[in-house]
């Protein structure tokens, strides 16, 4: 792994690793960030990059949209280039 230091360092590490997979592994990677409450600068990278790859890809994220940003607190599944949020499990 490469000297990784602030936030745009990880963004820019973790954006190549996401530019090689497709929209399902795309969504899985979100679904994994999903009830994790730990933030530092590697983990703002690494949002940051799903973001990018979510707007550069031209998938509706609207579903997930918060005021200023996006919330990770329901898991999500792509179709049809939207992002749907997937049921609550009880």
């Amino acid at each position: 792994m490469e000297n990784l230091s602030t936030g745009k360092d990880y963004f820019l590490y973790f954006t190549k690793q996401l530019e090689l997979l497709n929209d399902e592994e795309l969504a899985e990677c979100i679904n994994n960030a999903v009830g994790i409450r730990a933030f530092g600068v590697s983990r703002q990278g690494y949002l940051w990059a799903i973001c990018h790859q979510l707007e550069l890809r031209q998938i509706d994220y609207s579903a997930i949209e918060s005021e200023g940003g996006i919330s990770f607190q329901r898991k999500v599944y792509i179709n049809n280039k939207k992002l749907h949020l997937l049921p609550k499990i009880k």
